[in-house]
């Protein structure tokens, strides 16, 4: 008898087992149904999140490229250049006509006191020809 109910355990122990199998089976199936049919909405969504996430990606790249090219100003860094390059001529301009405008260097007090006397005797010739 004790083999009898040791046996009759083991088919109330199989039993159960088949019937929890079963069950994990149909909790399974359902699972995927629904994780299937979420999973399809979902992949949809992640491709949207990754291509809406590449085109903001590049975009912000395209951003920082425009960025690096401009100065504060807001010019592009060629343009910057060229009008250095036009501010350094008109500095030049400006440099030669003041030199051509400042009277010449300081005259020595030799060369003073020898134009004086020049002057002197042109004064005389001038007035001995009147």
């Amino acid at each position: 008898m004790g083999s009898d109910s040791h046996s009759q355990k083991d088919d109330e122990i199989q039993g159960e087992n088949l019937k929890l199998s079963s069950e994990n089976m149909e909790l399974r199936f359902q699972l995927e149904q629904t994780c299937g049919m979420g999973s399809d909405s979902h992949s949809q969504k992640d491709d949207e999140i990754q291509g809406e996430n590449l085109k903001l990606s590049s975009e912000n790249m395209e951003l920082r490229f425009q960025l690096e090219q401009f100065g504060r100003s807001g010019k592009i860094v060629p343009e910057l250049e060229k009008t250095i390059g036009l501010m350094k001529k008109v500095v030049e301009r400006v440099q030669r006509v003041n030199e051509e405008l400042n009277p010449p260097g300081v005259v020595s007090r030799k060369k003073l006191a020898g134009l004086e006397r020049e002057n002197e005797k042109l004064k005389v010739i001038y007035e001995g020809a009147l």
